[in-house]
């Protein structure tokens, strides 16, 4: 098993006990896994994946979350991570933006 494979299906596990949510695995999430890594790192990050998975954990209204839900609604899910990612660079920008002119006041 790949240190990516692990640390994405480990990571899961973490954040179903994180949030409640009962994961149970099954046999194929291994293939669904790696199939979402190729994905990912052709296209994305395996950041933005592990961002997605959390948002689905989080916020799934389901008691039991599963790996093969999640890659049916993984591209909803990455589409909040990476607005959730454009709101911090911009919230970081305006930051750095307000301290800048608190500097120059001085």
């Amino acid at each position: 098993m790949s240190q990516v494979l692990e640390t994405v299906l480990s990571t899961f596990q973490k954040l179903s006990d994180e949030y409640g949510k009962l994961f149970i695995p099954e046999p194929r999430d291994e293939a669904i896994v790696n199939s979402m890594i190729s994905f990912y790192e052709k296209n994305y990050s395996i950041v933005l994946l592990l961002n997605a998975m959390k948002y689905y954990i989080e916020f799934s209204e389901e008691e039991m979350v599963r790996v093969y839900d999640f890659a049916l609604v993984q591209g909803k899910y990455r589409e909040r991570a990476e607005e959730a990612e454009a709101d911090r660079e911009e919230i970081a920008k305006l930051m750095r933006h307000t301290k800048e002119q608190m500097e120059n006041l001085t």
